[in-house]
This record gives C-alpha cells, structure tokens and sequence, in this order.
C-alpha cells in the first residue's frame, strides 16, 4: 500500500486552517497545521512534508519569509511550496518564484482546483527526483540548479499552458536565455527536448484535471493547449497507452 503524501499548512486562520486540513484527510492526505511561519518551521523538525501550503500575510513570520529559510536549508530546500493567499498580482508572483515558490492559489478557490495544483505539484515533484537523481550523486550544487531551473520553467509553462500556439523561443524569452541555452539546460537537467518537456507537460496536467473529473475531455484538451480534440487524444494515447476516456477506469 503507498505510502500518505505528509502536507503541512501553514495558516493564521483557525477556520481555514481546520477545513484545509479536514478535506485534506478526507483524500488520504497525512496532515500537520501551524499557525505562522515560526511555527512551521519548529514543526519540520520532526515532520518532514511532501509539500507545503502557505498563507502569506502572517503574524510573526510571513509566508515570504517562510519561504527564505525554507530555501536556505539543504533540508528543507526542495520541499514544494504553494502559497494559498488573497494576495497576489503579477509583482507578488515573481517574488514569490524568486524565492523559490512552486505555484499559486487565490482565496476563495475551489476545493477541486486547489487538488488539482497538489497533485499535479506532487507528480511533477516525483518526475524531476527521478531525472536529477541521475546528476552525479556528488554534485549537490548541479541538483540545486537543475531543481531551481525546472521550478521556474514550470512556473512559465503553467502561464502560458493554454495556449496552443506556444513556441520555445516563448519560453526562452520568460526564462531570459536563448533557444540554444534553454534546449541545453533541459537536455542536461530532464534528459529531454524543449519540445518533448512542453507536450509531456500539457498531458500530465491533463491527466491529473481528468482524474480528478475537473473538466469533459474536450474542454481539458482546450485548457492544457491542444489545438484539436482529435490531437489531444492521440497524444494521449501515444504518452500513457490507453485513450483520454479511458483514464478514470485506469485511475
């Protein structure tokens, strides 16, 4: 039997935070809650999550201040992290991807929505372990660079997953670097082209929004960015062997 996946939240809202968790558990989740930043971290000393949820605007210590030591710690690095917040424009987002954020969520939300980020972050977390694990087990300092870049590659594929038209020059003009650098680091860090990393990346979001019965298959085709049903399905059925509605049986 598989392991729970271990989430902690970190909340200032009593009320949030005890629903949060109730649904949580309700999936099979393992779940620890704290109360501010401060808190959470004295709970990762003997808890160690799969992912965290954060608020941002917290007493004592913030959720971006969270984050940072998150992010200074060998231990603690490479947790995943989404903030759950009303605060959140465009500025707030790139501090929070500069810091090391995974994803975003904005209160009030749909309880199915926010599963949809955590599995998705959970899968694509699990994915990227098995590709730089295969990094020289000595060359800490690649790990953390191959982590980073496919966090913010993530994080730019997600803005822009549900356009069809999406080129890698796109990409690499979000990620400040030329085709060729982008086309390199990917090659290096996921053992893959840019152009397989966008298609794998649109149907493992595609699988996790029909496994959690998020959308009709035609309209997940149209939010993950296929241009026509036809397409999405044969993709589908080339990537995970069976066709898209097939996958709750599968599931």
């Amino acid at each position: 039997m598989q392991e729970s996946k271990k989430i902690l939240i970190v909340e200032d809202s009593g009320p949030i935070r005890e629903s949060l968790s109730e649904l949580l558990q309700l999936r099979g989740f393992n779940v620890i809650t704290a109360e501010n930043g401060l808190k959470a971290i004295g709970v990762l000393n003997s808890f160690t999550p799969d992912l965290i949820l954060s608020d941002i605007m917290m007493p004592v210590m913030d959720g971006y201040q969270l984050l940072e030591k998150l992010r200074s710690s060998k231990e603690t690095e490479l947790i995943p992290l989404i903030f759950v917040t009303a605060k959140v424009n465009f500025n707030d987002k790139i501090k929070g991807l500069e810091l090391g954020a995974d994803d975003y969520i904005v209160k009030p939300f749909e309880y199915r929505e926010l599963e949809l980020k955590i599995q998705n972050l959970l899968g694509s977390r699990e994915r990227l372990i098995k590709s730089i694990t295969t990094i020289s087990k000595s060359d800490i300092t690649i790990k953390s660079q191959g982590f980073l870049f496919v966090k913010q590659l993530e994080f730019f594929m997600n803005s822009k997953l549900k356009d069809a038209n999406l080129q890698i020059s796109d990409l690499s003009g979000l990620m400040g670097m030329s085709d060729s650098t982008l086309h390199r680091k990917v090659k290096r860090y996921l053992n893959i082209t840019p152009n397989q990393f966008i298609n794998e990346f649109r149907l493992n979001k595609a699988q996790a929004m029909l496994q959690l019965n998020y959308a009709s298959i035609a309209d997940v085709a149209e939010k993950t960015g296929f241009a026509s049903n036809a397409y999405f399905s044969t993709s589908y059925k080339n990537h995970f062997g069976y066709s898209p509605k097939n996958e709750k049986q599968v599931f």
